[in-house]
């Protein structure tokens, strides 16, 4: 059996492992009850190498990528989903840069990106 290096995942992997354990599953007599993968603080801090804390503080102020609480009260586990819109793999498309020149508080990288290539010479003719 083949193991997978989740801290190696690319947004593209995603969708042909879910399909490949979701027909594994049907195989064998399992079905699937999510389209996501979620992982642990623990598993997002050291894939960021980020502390703990610093997710935690995300958390409070509102300023990390989306979560989910497992239950209630200050005991519930909180878990971080991979896929979808302000997930952790959106959350890291969002936070790229070309330059430290960029005002990360205006827009996200795509809007950068896309603009400096939209403007660049080399595209003035497309």
């Amino acid at each position: 059996m083949r193991t997978i290096d989740l801290d190696a995942l690319k947004a593209t992997d995603i969708p042909i492992i879910l399909e490949a354990m979701q027909r594994y599953f049907l195989d064998h007599g399992l079905h699937v009850i999510t389209d996501n993968v979620f992982m642990r603080p623990e598993t997002l801090a050291k894939r960021w190498e980020l502390s703990i804390s610093c997710l935690n503080n995300w958390r409070f102020t509102g300023g990390g990528p989306l979560y989910m609480k497992t239950g209630p009260g200050p005991k519930a586990k909180v878990r971080y989903p991979m896929l979808g819109r302000h997930g952790v793999l959106d959350f890291e498309q969002q936070h790229l840069f070309r330059s430290t020149t960029q005002d990360r508080s205006t827009a996200s990288s795509h809007e950068h990106i896309e603009t400096s290539i939209e403007k660049s010479p080399d595209n003035a003719d497309k």
